[in-house]
């Protein structure tokens, strides 16, 4: 089991956050393709890059409905697929 310091926990989370921003406001990707994307580089391409083609439907609240935050489900499937991935191991 790996232990990270809190303060290099905070770290982590800052860098993420800028980057999924930076993705965002360059345009490169919508929310939900930018949190997952962010998160799948920052450990290690745990899924395929193109899994992010399936967060596409998902911005602006789901398809632009404004029910569900697409940075939310953008991380909320980043999770599950890394679940996935351990588990299967």
């Amino acid at each position: 089991m790996v232990i990270i310091k809190t303060k290099e926990k905070q770290n982590i989370v800052e860098e993420v956050r800028k980057t999924a921003e930076k993705y965002f406001r360059k345009g490169d990707y919508y929310c939900s393709e930018s949190v997952l994307t962010t998160i799948n580089d920052t450990l290690g391409q745990e899924f395929r890059p193109e899994i992010v083609k399936l967060a596409s439907g998902f911005p602006i609240g789901v398809g632009k409905s404004g029910c569900l935050c697409g940075a939310v489900s953008g991380g909320v499937m980043a999770l599950g697929s890394i679940w996935q991935n351990q588990t299967r191991r």
